[in-house]
C-alpha cells in the first residue's frame, strides 16, 4: 500500500470516535493536502506571516542574548528587509549574521588594541598591526570573538536567508483560507 492510502486508512479510523480525538495539522502549503485528508479537518485557522512590527519583536527576541550594535533604527531596516520571513526563518537569519560574525573575525588582518581586548580594524585605524585569528592566544580570540554584531553581519545574512514565502504564496494563502 501507498503511503497515502495508508496515512487516510489511519485517518478514517480516527473519525469512528471523533469525540475523544483532537486532530491539528500544520502545512506550508494546504493547497497541496489530498481532499480526502482535508475531510478530517473540521476548521482552518490561517496564521499569516509576521507583519513589520511583530517582525521587529522577534528580530529584537532573537538578539536578546547576542551582544549585538544594532539600534532602533537598524532593526526597522530589519523588519522591513525581512517582508514574507517566518519566524524560523528570522531565526535562521541571526543565526547566519552570527556566523559571518565569526567568519569575519576569523578573516581579518588588521587588530587593534582595545583596552586589555582585541578589535578588527582596517590598516587605517591608528595602532592597527597585521595579524590573524590563528596566531592569537585562546584568551585573546575569546575577546575577538566578544565583538558585538553589527547591521553589516545582518545584511550578509540576507543575501544568504531567503524567506519562506512571496507575495504569491501569500496571495494563495488568502484564497485557501
Amino acid at each position: 500500500p501507498s503511503i497515502k492510502s495508508s496515512i487516510l486508512k489511519l485517518m478514517e479510523k480516527l473519525e469512528a470516535d471523533l469525540s475523544r480525538v483532537v486532530l491539528i495539522g500544520s502545512t506550508a502549503t494546504p493547497w497541496q493536502i489530498w481532499p480526502e485528508a482535508l475531510k478530517c479537518f473540521t476548521k482552518r485557522i490561517y496564521l499569516p506571516f509576521p507583519d513589520a512590527e511583530d517582525r521587529k519583536l522577534l528580530i529584537q527576541n532573537e538578539i536578546r542574548n547576542i551582544k549585538n550594535s544594532l539600534n532602533a533604527q537598524d532593526i526597522d531596516k530589519l523588519s522591513h528587509a525581512t517582508q514574507y520571513f517566518s519566524p524560523s526563518d528570522i531565526s535562521e537569519l541571526v543565526k547566519k549574521a552570527s556566523a559571518f560574525h565569526v567568519q569575519k573575525i576569523k578573516k581579518a588582518q588588521y587588530f587593534v588594541k582595545k583596552g586589555s581586548n582585541l578589535a578588527t580594524c582596517s590598516s587605517s585605524t591608528p595602532g592597527a598591526f597585521k595579524s590573524s585569528f590563528e596566531k592569537f592566544n585562546e584568551y585573546e580570540r575569546q575577546s575577538l570573538l566578544t565583538q558585538a554584531i553589527d547591521i553589516g553581519c545582518f545584511n550578509e545574512g540576507l543575501k544568504a536567508v531567503k524567506p519562506s514565502s512571496s507575495p504569491e504564496e501569500s496571495r494563495k494563502f488568502k484564497n485557501w483560507k
